[in-house]
């Protein structure tokens, strides 16, 4: 049988262990600017902080000296989509987390990281920004390159219209209308036709 000094020694040990084991685990949460994540108890929310974190770090920073700890603006921005979300962890935190998570990893949008990084755009501002606005540069560059296709393929069918008394407008009674026929179904049915009434903008097809 062991002596009670045995016994207390061991015991000792074990908490001092135990203790050391939680440090390791604190200090888990450590990454390249020396920074701790400041734990909710939460589990979504924590977790939210954790992949955050991880994709603001994953490359190394130009210049860290009069910067915001990164870890500071990782907590900003966590409590800002929280508070945002009526403080739930429920399914718009889920979703807005996602959205703004996924485009922060996109290999192709650094400068969105370094945006945040940085302050450029603080946490508040950045919780609420839309996916157009989250976008890299690349897929901007291509989405505006569409919009001025679709807008110049607009005005080409507007100085396509035809003038015509043919039309009364249902709205005002007028025939001051112009028309223009697109394919809009298979190719053996009949074309659409688009009018416009020029007397109080009425917009209808047929």
């Amino acid at each position: 049988m062991e002596a009670p000094s045995a016994v207390s020694s061991q015991t000792g040990n074990k908490r001092k262990r135990d203790i050391v084991k939680q440090q390791e685990q604190n200090h888990s949460k450590e990454k390249q600017d020396g920074s701790k994540i400041h734990i909710t108890g939460v589990p979504m929310r924590d977790k939210v902080r954790t992949l955050f974190y991880q994709v603001l770090t994953t490359e190394p920073q130009q210049d860290h000296q009069g910067r915001q700890p990164i870890h500071v603006t990782v907590e900003e921005i966590e409590e800002e989509l929280f508070s945002s979300c009526d403080n739930e962890t429920g399914k718009e935190y889920q979703e807005r987390f996602r959205s703004l998570y996924r485009n922060l990893k996109d290999t192709k949008n650094a400068s969105l990281r370094e945006a945040i990084v940085s302050r450029t755009i603080l946490p508040k501002d950045f919780v609420v920004m839309t996916p157009h606005e989250l976008a890299n540069p690349e897929l901007k560059k291509e989405r505006e390159q569409l919009r001025k296709e679709s807008i110049r393929e607009s005005k080409k069918s507007v100085d396509t219209q035809t003038f015509s008394e043919e039309f009364q407008c249902r709205k005002c009674g007028l025939r001051k209308c112009s028309f223009f026929q697109m394919q809009t179904r298979s190719a053996d049915e009949p074309m659409t036709t688009f009018v416009t009434c020029h007397n109080c903008g009425n917009r209808w097809k047929q």
